[in-house]
């Protein structure tokens, strides 16, 4: 795995699972703009490395419908829900 790589999976987990409030390694939430990149890039490279599944054309075409689904689902949890450019505190973190 290359650093780009594991960058990228770092952004889309902190995207996709939140911030501890006592995370304080100077980083800011990743937007949804990048965790969206981030996902667009790992699923390039395990395409190739597959030549199967997901591509990045075919993240871009479902990701707006799969975030507001993950929104809906994180306010019913009651969990703040980061918006592109801002951090909110939730139950657990920031989501």
């Amino acid at each position: 795995m290359t650093v780009t790589e594991a960058n990228a999976v770092n952004t889309l987990l902190t995207w996709a699972l939140g911030r501890r409030p006592d995370d304080h390694d100077g980083l800011p939430a990743p937007t949804t703009e990048r965790a969206r990149d981030a996902a667009e890039l790992l699923a390039d490279k395990a395409n190739q490395a597959l030549m199967a599944g997901w591509t990045p054309d075919r993240v871009r075409a479902v990701w707006p419908r799969q975030v507001d689904v993950l929104h809906a689902l994180a306010a019913r949890l009651g969990y703040g829900v980061v918006q592109v450019g801002t951090e909110r505190e939730g139950r657990g973190g920031v989501f």
